[in-house]
């Protein structure tokens, strides 16, 4: 495997000419791939240290001067939709990075919030693990009951059975609630959502499972993959 080149300028000066003049034939090399393969006009101009005179592709200057004449005449909007500066180039790998990072950061917390759920449905947390969340915990929890709601009933329907996982569940938490008010996660006060929460967390009767008997054992989507 390849050692990753650091980009930083080199300071010895016999191992940046060097590396200059490899890398100026490679990208020459490369224009010439690219024109030929393609088909489109394409030129370098490529000035090396203390050099008074910049090394072309193509060798004529008129044939660079073509191709950068067609590139002037091009709209403004057009000429600059793909050019990159150094800082450019380096503003958008960062933006891409930080992007990549955000996706990383709430696959995460996904992960985590849906290892804590499986823990409180097992009954694997003690007692009045709900206290100690936090609202943002608590926020995040009830996005991903959701969504897990949301995929059994997409699954049920895949397979034709009748019945829903939200009625379902809104009616196990009816009875820990002994209240016939009917459940919206997705529209309470942030003291009310704690309270579903607590309530769906309490041990389920099996029977409250419709696929239990039919499910695949091996879906991910009836077991939790981040639990030993």
């Amino acid at each position: 495997m390849r050692k990753k080149v650091k980009l930083a300028f080199i300071a010895h000066d016999s191992t940046r000419r060097a590396t200059f003049t490899k890398r100026k034939k490679s990208l020459l090399k490369k224009v010439n791939e690219l024109s030929i393969l393609c088909a489109v006009p394409a030129c370098a101009i490529v000035y090396g240290e203390n050099e008074s005179k910049p090394e072309l592709w193509p060798n004529s200057p008129m044939s660079v001067h073509q191709v950068i004449s067609k590139f002037q005449e091009m709209p403004l909007m057009e000429q600059s939709k793909k050019k990159l500066n150094q800082e450019s180039f380096l503003r958008q790998r960062i933006a891409k990075t930080e992007e990549q990072l955000k996706k990383m950061r709430n696959d995460n917390r996904e992960r985590e919030m849906t290892n804590i759920l499986y823990c409180g449905v097992d009954g694997m947390l003690a007692p009045g693990w709900l206290d100690g969340l936090s609202l943002q915990d608590l926020n995040d929890l009830n996005l991903v009951i959701n969504k897990t709601l949301n995929e059994i009933d997409e699954k049920q329907e895949m397979l034709g059975e009748p019945g829903s996982m939200k009625k379902v569940t809104a009616e196990a938490t009816e009875k820990a609630t002994e209240e016939a008010v009917p459940v919206d996660p997705n529209n309470m006060e942030p003291m009310q959502g704690e309270e579903w929460l607590k309530n769906l967390m309490e041990p389920l009767e099996p029977a409250i499972w419709p696929l239990e008997d039919s499910i695949n054992p091996s879906s991910p989507m009836w077991l939790n993959p981040f639990l030993p």
